[in-house]
């Protein structure tokens, strides 16, 4: 069984703003290689070697808010501010295409996330008067609706199988976000609630052999990186991060070995990207 610890972190190179790294940090990503990063400051979007200097800016939008990459690592999606509602967009890594691949009048979409086998988009929508987790099909432009609760959802992730969908949810009655997870079995459909406490959980990632999910939570009083089993195999927790800073955003390495996520030092505007050991 893979064993948890409290890795040594370092901070990645970084050489942008405000002296210790980025400024209004909203979603982090890693390229399916682990060679890129792919990140949303400052409302754009931003792309550079890990551990390199290269960073290059990918949008001119100034109204986005979340960027996962695609599949093939060479083109991502991302959450923009177009025409007065948010649209899902897709670019370009080396190139300067940039096309919106989903919009309705008068709906917004948030935090859409490819699947692994690049046809369908898991995505959060207000497009019947509540927001609620949809799967958008890409070639058919049709939609399957996951989820019909009172309340909100955030933060989705698909597992590298495309069987598992994990989010965050404050639905009515919660007290806090919690983690949920989907499980797609052929036509069926299956929940279940992975926490179920006070505490603000968020980001969930779930881990490239599917048996682990990453998340920030304020659990132990500060917001870090936690880590547990998914609810099949069992639960079991570990504290990864252990400071009075904001952790947020983990991304799994490809090899599991590594967690990559965001900093931000209390009473600062600024993040770092840091990296730890898993084990």
């Amino acid at each position: 069984m893979r064993a948890f610890v409290m890795g040594g972190c370092m901070a990645l190179a970084l050489g942008l703003v405000a002296q210790a790294g980025y400024v209004n940090l909203l979603s982090l990503d890693l390229s399916p290689d682990g060679n890129l990063l792919l990140f949303v400051q400052m409302k754009d979007v931003y792309v550079k070697t890990v551990g390199g200097e290269d960073l290059r800016q990918l949008t001119d939008e100034g109204g986005v808010i979340w960027a996962r990459f695609a599949p093939d690592g060479s083109h991502f999606y991302y959450i923009a501010f177009q025409n007065g509602h948010y649209v899902v967009k897709r670019g370009e890594v080396d190139g300067d295409t940039r096309e919106t691949v989903l919009a309705e009048e008068g709906v917004n979409f948030f935090y859409a996330v490819p699947f692994p086998d690049g046809k369908r988009l898991v995505v959060i929508s207000d497009r019947e008067g509540q927001t609620d987790l949809w799967i958008y099909h890409l070639e058919e432009k049709a939609f399957t609706r996951l989820t019909n609760t009172t309340g909100l959802e955030a933060t989705p992730d698909v597992s590298r199988d495309g069987k598992n969908i994990v989010f965050v949810a404050l639905w009515e009655g919660m007290q806090s976000w919690d983690i949920h997870l989907i499980r797609l079995e052929g036509e069926e459909v299956n929940y279940d609630i992975v926490t179920e406490d006070p505490f603000f959980d968020w980001a969930p990632r779930i881990s490239p052999d599917g048996k682990w999910i990453a998340f920030e939570s304020t659990r132990s009083g500060d917001s870090e990186i936690w880590v547990m089993r998914t609810r099949e195999n069992g639960l079991y927790l570990t504290r990864i991060t252990k400071d009075s800073w904001r952790n947020a955003f983990p991304v799994w390495s490809p090899d599991m070995e590594m967690l990559v996520f965001g900093t931000r030092r209390d009473g600062e505007d600024a993040w770092t990207i840091s990296v730890t050991e898993t084990y």
